[in-house]
């Protein structure tokens, strides 16, 4: 409980992260949190997804976060392996990219200008009519 006269906290990345979790598990997708270590990967997303056989990785970011180069080389090999990428800013970004991707599409391509391009000269139009035939059905 909030003490009277004291403003709730901002959320944070760390407490959107987690209602995403919450979220999807109740929905019946099996999510995993990644942490950051020298064990691990640079640029591996947030949250590793697995629905009806589908590989997803989440990049959860607060609105006006930016996404790292290294971010966006993810996205394009986990695309380029048959899973699913995105960045998402809210549960309910995240529900909708999952069973929608073409929704996001719009967040990856501004994402992706930010980090300053696609790497491997993969056009952004190439990645995302792709990622619009992905579908978790």
């Amino acid at each position: 409980m909030i003490p009277i006269g004291k403003e709730r906290a901002k959320l944070t990345e760390r407490g959107l992260t987690l209602r995403i979790i919450k979220a999807l598990r109740a929905r019946g997708y099996l999510v995993t949190k990644t942490h950051g270590s020298a064990l691990v990967r640079g640029g591996v997303g947030d949250l590793i997804v697995c629905y009806q056989g589908r590989y997803i990785e989440l990049e959860v970011k607060m609105p006006g976060g930016k996404v790292r180069p290294l971010q966006t080389q993810r996205g394009v090999e986990v695309h380029r392996a048959g899973g699913l990428w995105g960045i998402v800013t809210s549960v309910e970004e995240a529900l909708s990219s999952l069973t929608a991707p073409a929704q996001s599409v719009t967040v990856l391509k501004d994402l992706g200008e930010l980090a300053g391009g696609w790497p491997d000269d993969e056009s952004v139009e190439e990645f995302l009519d792709d990622l619009r035939g992905r579908q978790v059905q």
